[in-house]
């Protein structure tokens, strides 16, 4: 099995691999466990901590320090994580893309047409 995950500098394999079992890791978006032919990654918006030992993967909610601060964790937290199943190794699976979309999730909201103002927003068909 290889774990992966996002961290500030790109996506992390942990090396060598009985440190996965030890240690909790950088997760800023996404950890993957894959094995030949599956995964399965864990997608948040907003928890960092998270740790795995053998098939079993741990996303630490809240940390609950005692200090500087020991009542930083003692209040009302919203935060959002997904299970994503793919076919294939990570490299070959999309949970980068599907991290990052569910990290950026589109907001709408309703308002009034005003026919005497320019286009705020004007989208191109050319591929980035």
């Amino acid at each position: 099995m290889t774990l992966n995950s996002d961290c500030s500098s790109g996506p992390l394999t942990p090396t060598p691999p009985f440190d996965m079992a030890k240690f909790e890791v950088c997760m800023q978006k996404f950890a993957d466990l894959s094995e030949y032919g599956y995964g399965v990654a864990v997608l948040n918006d907003c928890k960092y901590g998270f740790s795995t030992r053998g098939n079993v993967m741990r996303l630490s909610l809240i940390r609950s320090p005692k200090s500087p601060d020991d009542k930083c964790d003692i209040r009302l937290h919203h935060f959002r994580y997904a299970l994503y199943p793919h076919k294939g190794s990570f490299v070959e699976s999309d949970v980068i893309q599907q991290a990052y979309q569910f990290n950026s999730p589109l907001l709408t909201f309703a308002t009034t047409f005003l026919p005497e103002m320019e286009p705020v927003l004007c989208v191109d068909t050319l591929s980035l």
